[in-house]
């Protein structure tokens, strides 16, 4: 049933400047104006979420491969602090991604 999916993983939503929607790469350090959330699922027993307003919460590199009208393709590169809390910026994760756009 779908219902009994259980939810366990990472979840952000960035907002990238539209100047810095383009192929390429970000240096997350050098652009705290690209900010979100981030949020940890454990199975049914909700979640927690990191976000810091307009202050750098991201770091890493960003490499968007391709952005179209709905979706963008990227890979991450060391980003996230290392440090499992969201609040505190996240594990660092390395790897492909695609995503909706908003």
């Amino acid at each position: 049933m779908p219902g009994d999916c259980e939810r366990t993983g990472w979840v952000f939503t960035v907002e990238i400047p539209p100047e810095l929607a383009v192929a390429g790469t970000i240096d997350l350090d050098a652009h705290p104006e690209v900010i979100g959330t981030m949020t940890v699922m454990n199975g049914g027993d909700g979640g927690s979420t990191g976000a810091i307003g307009d202050e750098p919460f991201f770091t890493g590199h960003l490499e968007l491969t391709q952005v179209a009208e709905g979706c963008v393709t990227g890979v991450l590169h060391g980003f996230g602090s290392g440090i499992a809390d969201p609040t505190l910026g996240g594990p660092e994760l390395n790897g492909g991604f695609t995503a909706p756009t908003c």
